[in-house]
């Protein structure tokens, strides 16, 4: 066989195999019921998501029940408070909008400083002195191209808040 006839049925190969697995999502979501052009189903991205949330695995818990409408929960109905805008609950806030979650808040009582850029990705210079959870929550607003990510900001510090405050998070 030829060195470039080897090439072109690998190439080939490949594309079969790309149009498989993606028309395979179609047809998926679409014997599901599913719309993807659902805010739900931005891109992509949801797909990994969607594979772990459908399915049972060995590590999931007794009350766990693998379901389409686990992601739905996720995007619509699920809400989620970050405490903390710091160096973990960048990444925090970061991953949760990333992998769907709607409805996401953040409370930090703290502000921007210099020493913060360095390991807090979501903030800039043009950011010092301002509040850590409002800096953070409208950078992922505008960075995270997913429609239904909603984050809001608490400038305050855990103990202003009444418990009442925590009860309405999942």
């Amino acid at each position: 066989m030829r060195r470039g006839h080897w090439r072109l049925e690998l190439q080939n190969t490949w594309t079969v195999f790309w149009r498989k697995r993606t028309s395979g999502r179609k047809e998926y979501a679409l014997s599901r019921g599913i719309d993807k052009t659902s805010k739900m189903y931005d891109d992509d991205r949801q797909e990994d998501l969607r594979r772990l949330l459908e399915r049972n695995g060995p590590l999931a818990g007794a009350s766990f029940e693998a379901s389409p409408d686990t992601l739905k929960f996720l995007a619509e109905d699920c809400r989620v408070l970050v405490i903390g805008a710091g160096g973990l609950g960048c990444e925090l806030l970061k991953g949760l909008a990333l992998a769907g979650f709607g409805s996401i808040d953040v409370i930090d009582m703290d502000t921007i400083d210099m020493s913060n850029l360095n390991r807090q990705f979501l903030f800039r210079d043009e950011d010092i002195g301002k509040s850590k959870a409002e800096v953070a929550a409208k950078f992922i607003m505008q960075r995270v191209k997913i429609t239904h990510v909603k984050v809001t900001a608490h400038h305050a510090a855990i103990q202003d808040k009444p418990s009442s405050f925590y009860t309405q998070f999942n």
